[in-house]
């Protein structure tokens, strides 16, 4: 057993034979037997050594045994220490109640019987370890009620109580408190495709970074999730709040090696400060958040101090995230359907599903209104399911009215398409509504496809397998990786309408067109020109070789009921 690990015992006494007879005697491989033959050298060593029991001489020349059992017992870092008299003194009761006075918790009297102090020593040794035992185990019940288990940082209960006590130190002083709420850009991306484990290594990096350079007198929390803040006191200006502010924005931003991975976040930091945004914790703390998400809003990876006006515009901002929560369940969401057409037979093919908000103040909402929110908060993952399924069932009831080859896309989010169970959820769709999957069609971004680029090839090929049709949207804006577009699974290309738009007039544009055409027929692709509004257009695509248009020079979306009537109808405009 390691020295460090044995637990100490003192034994003191003037004489080093009777030291070595007491230490053979107590000679135990549990115990750490330390000799003093002073009593000053008996106040040294206790300062120096935690000790679990001291056997105390009386009689010593530079002062009596009870002299330092009193000097003991004077101080907060010894009193705790059991002492027992060993003495060969007179066994006169004024000596016994004397020790005891001094502090002793036994009186021994020699020639010390063996047996007897062993057994006393383990009685002491045991209590030591009982109370050792004890105070780990408050120990670590006060880490868990007041520190974060992960990142070893203050947590939420153990952070207000210091933030308490900032303040009332600032009210004191007249001094200026600041409060940084902060959390981590991109850090669901990181969990999402690397996995919770790397996503936890990446918050104790993070908590370490904290660590490095905030002053001792700061106090950083992990308050949950990927939600840290900091308390910065004794701060005299907004100027030196904005150091420690962009210091952390630059020591977050290098990359993280984790594993076998490297990967980069940033941090979106809200600042509030004391006195001028609130006099207690709950203004503060409501002041800092404000400011974070306008630091979010204003592009990620900033600061923001709070404002009044950052308040107005939060509380509108916090009722619409409100009311577009409740939105699924009141069922204000409703599908449009914009047809795309073959020119050449004059013939709706497909038609894409695109959702609209009724919102019952505000009136009918775009997808801008409202999608970037939805995938900021993560609502865009159940408005992906309720889209998939409204799409499914409106399948079911056009093939029940005979139209049998009716294919219908919808869109896909990145945060959709990176979670197996939203994908899981379509397939469980399909076969809850009974409609052949190639009746449907995802409809999936160049960026959001590269951002799960490790899982993307294989959970295409498997819905591809399943008779799931895909294609690729705004084509042209993303990275447009030859490389890419061969090894995944893709039946169609949308050419993205900014290319459409002048492709008559801008021969840079005309040229893109034409090249991604050609290259899509090489791959057997077929083509899809979004945002066709004029004939002039139309003509140049046809002229082109495009397979297939969609835009309002054919049609808007449309409502259902409007749709069935095109449908019915096949009102297509004259073609050239």
């Amino acid at each position: 057993m390691e020295d460090s690990e044995k637990i100490n015992v003192l034994i003191v006494d003037d004489r080093p034979e009777n030291l070595l007879a007491l230490g053979e005697i107590l000679n135990d491989s549990e115990l750490n037997i330390i000799k003093a033959e002073s009593g000053n050298e008996t106040l040294a060593l206790t300062l120096e050594h935690n000790f679990a029991l001291i056997l105390l001489d009386v009689q010593m020349p530079d002062m009596d045994g009870f002299e330092v059992a009193e000097l003991l017992r004077g101080k907060k870092e010894t009193n705790h220490i059991p002492i027992i008299f060993v003495t060969a003194i007179s066994k006169e009761q004024k000596y016994i109640f004397k020790g005891y006075d001094s502090g002793a918790v036994d009186y021994l009297f020699k020639p010390i019987d063996p047996d007897i102090i062993v057994s006393k020593v383990r009685i002491f040794v045991e209590l030591y370890r009982q109370k050792k035992l004890i105070e780990e185990q408050t120990n670590s019940l006060e880490r868990l009620a007041f520190y974060d288990p992960l990142t070893h940082l203050p947590n939420r209960t153990l952070f207000f109580d210091r933030f308490t006590q900032a303040l009332a130190h600032a009210k004191r002083s007249n001094s200026i408190v600041a409060l940084l709420s902060m959390d981590l850009d991109r850090f669901k991306k990181v969990n999402d495709s690397l996995g919770h484990d790397v996503g936890d290594l990446l918050l104790k990096e993070v908590s370490e970074r904290f660590k490095g350079f905030l002053r001792s007198g700061d106090t950083v929390a992990r308050l949950g999730g990927d939600e840290f803040a900091i308390i910065l006191s004794d701060n005299s200006t907004a100027y030196n709040v904005s150091i420690v502010a962009q210091k952390i924005i630059d020591t977050i931003s290098e990359p993280f090696h984790l594993k076998d991975y490297t990967c980069s976040v940033g941090t979106s930091i809200g600042i509030a400060v004391y006195p001028s945004d609130g006099n207690d914790i709950e203004h503060l703390t409501k002041s800092a958040d404000i400011a974070m998400y306008h630091a979010k809003n204003e592009g990620r990876n900033n600061y923001q101090f709070y404002s009044e006006n950052l308040n107005v515009n939060t509380i509108e901002r916090l009722a619409f995230e409100n009311e577009l929560h409740k939105a699924i369940d009141n069922k204000e969401f409703i599908l449009f359907y914009q047809p795309v057409f073959e020119p050449h037979r004059k013939k709706i093919v497909s038609m894409e599903a695109l959702i609209r908000w009724q919102h019952p103040s505000r009136g009918l909402l775009q997808p801008g209104d409202f999608i970037p929110l939805a995938e900021e908060t993560g609502y865009i993952k159940k408005i992906g399911i309720w889209v998939a399924q409204r799409a499914c069932k409106q399948i079911k009831e056009w093939q029940k009215a005979g139209y049998k080859d009716i294919r219908v896309a919808i869109n896909v989010s990145a945060q959709q398409f990176s979670q197996k169970d939203g994908m899981k959820s379509i397939s469980r769709i399909i076969k809850e509504e009974e409609i052949s999957p190639g009746c449907l069609e995802l409809e999936l971004t160049e960026s959001c496809i590269l951002e799960n680029e490790d899982n993307a090839t294989v959970t295409m090929h498997e819905l591809r397998n399943l008779g799931i049709h895909h294609a690729i949207d705004d084509f042209g804006t993303g990275y447009s990786s030859l490389k890419f577009i061969k090894q995944l699974p893709i039946n169609k290309i949308k050419i993205d309408r900014s290319f459409v738009k002048d492709i008559t007039e801008n021969k840079d544009d005309s040229a893109i067109v034409t090249a991604i055409i050609a290259m899509a027929h090489s791959l057997q692709l077929k083509v899809v020109a979004e945002g066709v509004e004029t004939k002039e257009q139309l003509d140049y695509l046809n002229r082109l070789g495009c397979d297939e248009i969609q835009g309002y020079y054919f049609s808007t979306p449309l409502p259902v009921d409007e749709l069935e009537e095109l449908m019915s109808e096949e009102k297509v405009p004259a073609t050239a």
